[in-house]
């Protein structure tokens, strides 16, 4: 691998080299095409068991996909890397039925919903280590509704900020993802609804300020299969006035986890 500092470089030593650049880093990267060919990875019975494992691989990333839908309300306060690690835990549901062959493994979350429930979109401020409390769910599948009752809310005793944003709100989301099966077409989801999840806030509230408790509650609409999952998520959103006055979003600052998935 070579790097080259500017992009002056590029006309005499590109040839049949890729480049590209990488976050973090302002110089160019050069790579030389490498590995086995198209037809060779379709076709040559050494690469089957590689072949398999990637099918297997695309269900989870179809499963992460999904999920993603799910909790889209939230995607905008989690690490820029979380998916990786959720990545991980459909694979290990993926690994659950014993004796399923490579390469057409589904991913049956709906049989182990237990997994993810708890799982952190953030790796250096972590949901609880800010909301320092319990925080209660109700759920119904019938009613397709989910309610939290969010506590009082004293700074510096259960609320603690490592952002210096003065404002910030509460957000709790529901939606709804599915397991991924294969079938004749390759791996599909078993449910093909509106899976998008719907938020709902509490105002926004200062940073110094103590804030009674309260209820948030999501309710979702239509038919709902039963090997569908509802996917109940919390977050904190921070907020900055702006040349208006109004208070919005930060980026970059917030944290969220899943309370449920029922």
């Amino acid at each position: 691998m070579s790097k080259a500092t500017s992009n002056l470089d590029l006309p005499a030593i590109l040839g049949n080299l890729t480049a590209y650049r990488r976050k973090g880093s302002d110089k160019l990267i050069l790579r030389r095409p490498g590995g086995p060919s198209k037809k060779q990875f379709l076709e040559d019975p050494g690469f089957d068991m590689t072949r398999k494992n990637l099918s297997d691989f695309g269900a989870c990333n179809k499963m992460t996909n999904s999920f993603r839908h799910a909790i889209s309300p939230l995607l905008h306060l989690g690490d820029p890397n979380f998916t990786g690690a959720l990545n991980q835990l459909f694979r290990i549901i993926q690994r659950k039925p014993s004796g399923t062959e490579r390469g057409v493994r589904s991913v049956l979350l709906s049989h182990h919903r237990e997994i993810v429930k708890g799982f952190t979109l953030n790796r250096d401020h972590p949901f609880e280590g800010i909301l320092r409390d319990y925080i209660p769910i109700q759920t119904d599948r019938q009613q397709l509704t989910a309610t939290i009752t969010l506590p009082a809310i004293t700074p510096g005793i259960n609320l603690r900020l490592p952002w210096k944003a003065p404002y910030y709100r509460i957000v709790l989301s529901l939606g709804i993802t599915s397991d991924i099966i294969h079938g004749e077409r390759g791996f599909e989801s078993t449910y093909t609804g509106f899976g998008h999840g719907h938020p709902a806030r509490t105002e926004w509230h200062h940073q110094e300020a103590n804030a009674e408790g309260t209820q948030l509650t999501v309710q979702l609409t239509g038919q709902v299969p039963d090997n569908a999952s509802f996917v109940a998520g919390i977050g904190i959103e921070m907020g900055m006035p702006d040349r208006y006055g109004e208070i919005v979003h930060v980026k970059y600052a917030g944290s969220a986890r899943i309370l449920e998935v029922f």
